[in-house]
Parts: structure tokens; sequence; C-alpha cells
């Protein structure tokens, strides 16, 4: 899947292209090959509404693009996009898996919806609806599985944080607090600060809290 991360848009356009969720489909080693002409996907956001955040959407599979698609709802915030791959030559081998990748588009980001979020997702009633054939037209109960991808956040600016791994460290201290007797402990953790799209600068006299 794709990592969580912040994804830098615009604030008077169109972003580009993101790629927000990764997923596999695989096709039974017993079975024949799987032919897709439907696939769904759901968007979710954790806030407003589709039409209002996302400009476009596309699939990519084997490095093709796939962009006919149809939206469940333009106006909540979690639709259904399927997209209609009946033209084309979508196949998964038997016992073989392909790698579909989501990309959005998305509009000028209000200073209202910053910090709001984005996921994709191959909810179970997506993946019963996926049309596909293989020897025969396959059922729902043939088709199994889900799949969620990271959230991400959606900004214009600002800075992110991201912990450095394995960087944490604890100790004991001594304890000089006379009237009791509880332990103590020092905790040590690193962390990178990292400018969103413009210089950011961070006052010697922020304050801070334990």
């Amino acid at each position: 899947d794709v990592d969580s991360t912040t994804l830098i848009l615009e604030d008077s356009g169109n972003s580009d292209w993101y790629s927000i969720f990764l997923f596999e489909l695989e096709a039974d080693k017993d079975g024949s090959d799987v032919s897709i002409t439907e696939l769904p996907v759901t968007v979710t956001l954790s806030s407003s509404t589709y039409a209002s955040i996302v400009n476009d959407a596309e699939i990519v599979i084997d490095g093709k693009t796939y962009d006919d698609f149809s939206v469940s709802s333009t106006t909540i915030a979690a639709p259904t996009l399927t997209f209609d791959l009946d033209d084309e030559d979508v196949v998964v081998e038997a016992d073989d898996t392909i790698t579909v990748e989501l990309r959005l588009k998305f509009n000028q980001l209000e200073a209202g919806n910053a910090g709001m979020t984005v996921n994709g997702e191959m909810t179970s009633t997506n993946i019963d609806a996926i049309d596909a054939e293989g020897g025969d037209d396959l059922g729902a109960s043939q088709l199994t599985g889900s799949a969620l991808g990271d959230t991400h956040t959606l900004r214009t600016s600002g800075i992110q944080i991201t912990a450095v791994e394995d960087s944490g460290e604890a100790s004991a201290v001594l304890n000089l607090d006379t009237t009791n007797a509880d332990d103590q402990g020092k905790f040590e953790i690193e962390f990178e600060v990292t400018a969103l799209d413009e210089t950011a600068y961070v006052a010697l006299t922020a304050s801070s809290t334990s």
C-alpha cells in the first residue's frame, strides 16, 4: 500500500496526480484466467464531499491507465468509484496477481478543509460487486477479500512531523521529590520536522507540554 503521508495541494488551482492506494487482485491457482470488466473502489474523505475535494480519478494496472468511471454519489464523503474496463483487456491469469493503483487529482483546498484526510478501500461489498468472468461469470461467493489503504492528510502549507525509527530511549533518573516514593523516568524521542512547500519557523519561545 501507499504509506500514510501529507499530500500538498494547491490553494488556487487543481493539484497534480497523487497515488493514494495500492491493492492486489489474485486469481485462484486451481481456476481459469479471470477477465475483469468492472472494478469498484471506495474513496473515503474525513469531511466535506467528493465533488468539493476530488477533481478526477484513475486507476493504473501494469503501467496502463484507466479513467472511465462513474461515482455512486458526488455529494457524500465516501462514494464508490466504479471503473469500466469492458473495452480493455484486464486479465488476471490463473495463480497470478496484479497490482491496482488508485490515483486522485484534487481541487484547490479551501482553508477550512486543511488537515482533512483521504484513503482508498476495497470493501467486501466492493469485492462482491466486481464484474469478472472466468470459465463462466463469477458470482459473489467466488470473490473474497478486502483491503484498507493508509490515511493521507491534505494540506497546502505547514509542517510534517515524523518519528525517527528506533530513536526512543528511556532511563531511570533520581527522584528529587521527597514527599513521594514514586519512580521517575526520562524519555527521549527523536523526530524530524519537514516544511511543506514553504519555509516554516518555530519560535524560540514556543511552549511545550509533558
